[in-house]
């Protein structure tokens, strides 16, 4: 009797084991649909690769005048020297 029982319970925790292995996976199934769902999402027109929209813009949306993005020239302190 002692044997049965102590096999019971050796089974048990093995399927135990098993279904949380099983649950388990079906999540990191879950996560990666996810992640493909994110990275084959084409980016929107006018955002960068960060998603966020670079170019400074009035309450109208259109680009201010004086924008440093539209001089073509760095607005000042900026150093553009690659070392």
């Amino acid at each position: 009797l002692f044997a049965f029982l102590a096999y019971r319970q050796n089974f048990t925790d093995r399927i135990a084991g098993l279904i949380g292995k099983a649950v388990e996976f079906r999540m990191l199934n879950l996560h990666l649909e996810r992640l493909s769902d994110i990275i084959h999402t084409p980016t929107e027109e006018g955002l960068g690769a960060s998603g966020v929209d670079l170019a400074p813009s009035d309450e109208q949306g259109q680009p201010e005048k004086d924008s440093p993005s539209n001089s073509g020239t760095p607005p000042s302190g900026i150093r553009r020297t690659i070392r």
